[in-house]
């Protein structure tokens, strides 16, 4: 009975080395079955009382909490998993009693060292589980100080976008501002600086992803708003005509299109969405299923013509073309908005928790500067 006891110790301790480096250190989404469990029932408990908060606000204030919640459970999860484990080989290899055994296993990881081993496999076990005592720590802070790098980056340069794209972020809201200080719609957003960003967001949140539940500094901030308002703000720029490098912005909305399929686990061929995009660009491409109603593109379309901008082309043919790129990636966007809780901003879609539509200050209305909810 010792001897399977000390066998599935040396198993477990072995399986759970593994599930560390496959949540912490393999550069590709490889969450492993203990990270998921953690991960979902942390956050189904943190999702139940949100019908509790009246206000958006209050919903984003508590799920702030959730990602630094799962990562600080997770850890003592894994503390208590290698403490059994080791605690399971320790009493296969001695005759100490059960409580004993886990005892001597909690005093050799968290390297306190306050009970001495009693025979030599039990002097191993009690090394093995100070260095791996030890290097869990360790790895756990090197993941922390990863991961809060790659929230900075994508923070910082949402912060720059606002500027342009406002809190919360819109599409027609990048334009106009653009507009209504001088900016050529070339940049507005300029490409460069967003399709990094984007790639970045895919690749980031493919290998950690918690990072999608880290909420923004700001309530009216989210990655998904602000990712979904640049792509409309391009496909706006295309549909109008009003491009100064055709190639590059349809790059743009076909890496991003890839990001928010892929991170809603929907692969897509990257050669195939660039076609259509370019077919829509073209006009070729007619509009199915909207993802506006009349009503939505009516207040995006007033606000940039507000804003000073002119078209060259009718409105109608303006929207068609925006409507067909808007398909291919505005469902995902809807659905990652939805999953997130993120604010609920013109032009995303709705929320299974009711919410109304946040403005952001708007460049092309007469009260200039004032925010409006619906």
């Amino acid at each position: 009975m010792r001897l399977v006891a000390f066998i599935l110790g040396v198993v477990g301790t072995l399986a759970l080395v593994v599930a560390i480096v496959q949540s912490m250190l393999i550069t590709r989404n490889s969450r492993n079955w203990i990270s998921r469990a953690v991960s979902a029932a942390i956050t189904g408990l943190a999702v139940a009382p949100l019908r509790l908060f009246r206000t958006y606000v209050a919903r984003d204030r508590w799920l702030s909490g959730l990602a630094p919640a799962t990562l600080l459970i997770l850890l003592t999860v894994y503390g208590i998993g290698f403490i059994f484990t080791l605690g399971l080989a320790v009493w296969g290899s001695t005759d100490l009693g059960v409580w004993e055994s886990l005892y001597q296993s909690g005093s050799t990881f968290t390297t306190l060292g306050i009970v001495e081993p009693t025979n030599a496999t039990s002097a191993v076990v009690s090394f093995v589980g100070a260095f791996l005592g030890l290097v869990v720590v360790a790895i756990f802070i090197g993941y922390l100080l990863a991961l809060y790098g790659m929230y900075s980056s994508r923070e910082s340069v949402m912060a720059r976008l606002s500027t342009y794209a406002g809190e919360p972020a819109w599409g027609p809201e990048f334009l106009s501002r653009a507009a209504v200080i001088g900016r050529p719609a070339s940049d507005a957003p300029r490409i460069e600086l967003v399709l990094n960003w984007v790639s970045e967001l895919r690749l980031n949140q493919e290998m950690n992803p918690i990072l999608a539940s880290f909420r923004s500094t700001s309530s009216n901030r989210h990655w998904v708003i602000t990712t979904l308002a640049t792509m409309d703000a391009v496909a706006l720029r295309l549909a109008l005509e009003l491009s100064d490098d055709v190639p590059a912005d349809i790059q743009f909305l076909t890496q991003g299109t890839l990001t928010l399929a892929e991170l809603n686990r929907r692969p897509v061929a990257a050669w195939t969405v660039g076609r259509h995009m370019l077919e829509a660009v073209r006009g070729n491409v007619t509009r199915d299923v909207p993802t506006l109603s009349d009503e939505e593109w009516r207040e995006g379309w007033d606000e940039m013509v507000n804003a000073g901008i002119r078209s060259r082309v009718s409105q109608s043919k303006v929207r068609n073309r925006v409507e067909a790129m808007r398909g291919l990636y505005a469902p995902d966007a809807y659905r990652l908005a939805q999953k997130h809780h993120a604010i609920r901003a013109p032009w995303s879609g709705e929320r299974r928790l009711p919410a109304p539509v946040e403005w952001p200050m708007r460049a092309g209305n007469e009260d200039l500067g004032t925010p409006r909810s619906r």
